[in-house]
């Protein structure tokens, strides 16, 4: 008679053979897990062997109580593997902590190997479903890493959901610096971020508009150091973002009261603004000193960052600015139009790219055509950009504003990566059902913007009746939802238009 055990995963727990006498080294079965906690943590260097058998002790433990909340014993590992990483673990000692857990405590072929087997003898039974229902089961669970099982627990810690958001930060910081021996690091975020994004679900989130007089002086700290799209330099230049026009808005979990998770920016405006300076002026400047007199026409998102790293991948932003949309339009209904004025981070290295290799070999039909009646040559338009001239020098603006729109636009709009948008922004609002609607010259010249993308800046225009039809469109059919007059100026050709864009 086949005998089916019904937990199979703690018996591949108890089979590890690091839980012998390592763990016994750490801490007993009769003792508290705090008193043993000492000796562990006053060892010096990294102690590979002791590393592991405090993982199996956390996964053992937990697995042994069932998963049930406050059972102080399995509690007790938990903590003490929280400790362990937050106070004694060196940062350089973090890839090989990520490697044991990521490798050792994944997913356990010889469990898959087994319960493989026991599918093949009961699939063919028709007399035993209760068995193969169980065995399927079992087989379920032995595709899953061991390590998810530390998850859940850790999360329901105090402050343990916020320690899994910055453990997986650090992963992925790991994960960029050694991308080509990442694999097993990969899944274990993958997996973590899957985890975060069921936790982080938008219904659980609490929008919040931030205010200078009523916001703490430690939550408009962190909104100010979080802020990469347009950095804020000061408290003063912080303060600019709440004036009478300004709006500051913020996901917020429960778990998590004092941590804005996304910030957005708003500007409230009598027109689409084609340059930063005309939302976020200069103290000299005339904007500065005119301000919008009359009704506001247009909301206009500015801004948009996240300050957890390790939310990264978790849909947050795009849920945001559709709830400040219809927060806006519900508190201001003079408000109209939903825009953005958005960078395009990478335009400038892909350009200086494109432009290197057109030299060095046959160019590509794409620079044939966009320099066909361009005043600019390819080999002084490499020149321009490679020696920053165009950043201090607007002379040649007359010759390298239509080339360079032009070559910005066929970048956001026919430039792909597995049939998405290649730029980044633009497929985030993309993918959130914005139109590309404009591509503005010179629209944000600080020394940032210029050595990213020339200075420009786009507009995407958010029609909220129209998100859901653009985001199927894009996500499903990969076609660009992108206003005539931008595509129409590439001279792609009817049919290639229809390919590629919402017509």
């Amino acid at each position: 008679m086949l005998r089916l055990s019904l937990f199979p995963r703690l018996q591949t727990i108890r089979s590890l053979s690091l839980w012998g006498s390592l763990s016994s080294s750490l801490y007993s079965s009769t003792e508290s897990l705090s008193g043993a906690a000492e000796p562990f943590f006053s060892s010096t260097g990294f102690d590979e062997a002791k590393v592991k058998a405090l993982l199996t002790n956390a996964i053992r433990l937990q697995a042994n109580s069932g998963g049930i909340a406050g059972s102080v014993y399995p509690d007790e590992a938990l903590t003490f593997f929280v400790r362990y990483y937050k106070t004694s673990l060196a940062v350089e000692e973090r890839p090989k902590f990520f490697s044991i857990l990521s490798e050792h405590f994944g997913i356990q072929e010889t469990d898959v190997d087994k319960h493989v087997k026991l599918w093949g003898k009961v699939k063919g039974d028709p007399s035993t479903p209760e068995a193969r229902l169980r065995v399927l089961s079992g087989l379920a669970q032995s595709t899953q890493p061991l390590y998810a099982s530390l998850f859940l627990p850790l999360s329901r810690l105090p402050n343990g959901l916020e320690f899994l958001v910055d453990l997986r930060g650090d992963l992925l910081e790991l994960i960029r610096s050694k991308p080509q021996h990442a694999f097993h690091l990969r899944a274990l975020s993958n997996h973590l971020r899957d985890r975060l994004a069921e936790w982080f679900n938008v219904g659980l989130l609490r929008l919040e508009e931030l205010t200078w007089s009523r916001t703490s002086a430690e939550l408009l700290e962190k909104v100010m150091e979080n802020e990469v799209v347009h950095p804020i330099s000061s408290w003063v230049d912080l303060k600019k973002r709440f004036s009478r026009d300004k709006r500051v808005f913020a996901f917020f979990h429960p778990s998590m009261p004092s941590q804005p998770l996304v910030v957005l920016h708003v500007a409230l405006m009598e027109k689409v603004p084609s340059k930063l300076m005309e939302i976020v002026p200069a103290e000299d400047s005339t904007h500065a000193k005119k301000g919008n007199s009359g009704k506001p026409q247009v909301g206009v998102f500015y801004s948009i960052s996240a300050t957890k790293p390790g939310l990264s991948g978790i849909e947050l932003g795009n849920f945001l600015i559709k709830q400040v949309a219809l927060r806006l339009q519900g508190v201001n209904p003079s408000v109209r139009e939903l825009v953005t004025l958005s960078p395009l981070p990478n335009f400038r290295s892909w350009l200086l790219t494109k432009l290197t290799k057109s030299l060095e070999g046959p160019p590509e039909k794409f620079f044939t055509e966009n320099f066909r009646d361009a005043e600019f040559s390819r080999e002084a338009l490499l020149e321009a950009l490679t020696s920053n001239t165009f950043l201090v020098d607007d002379s040649h603006d007359t010759t390298l504003k239509p080339i360079l729109l032009k070559l910005a636009a066929w970048y956001l709009a026919v430039e792909k990566r597995r049939n998405l948008a290649l730029d980044p922004v633009a497929h985030f609002h993309l993918k959130n059902g914005a139109w590309l609607s404009s591509v503005n010259w010179r629209s944000d010249n600080s020394t940032l913007r210029l050595s990213q993308s020339c200075g420009i800046m786009v507009n995407y225009t958010y029609k909220l009746d129209d998100v859901l039809t653009n985001n199927k469109s894009y996500l499903l059919d990969h076609k660009l939802a992108v206003e005539p007059h931008v595509y129409k100026a590439l001279d792609l050709g009817e049919d290639r238009e229809k390919e590629l864009f919402i017509t």
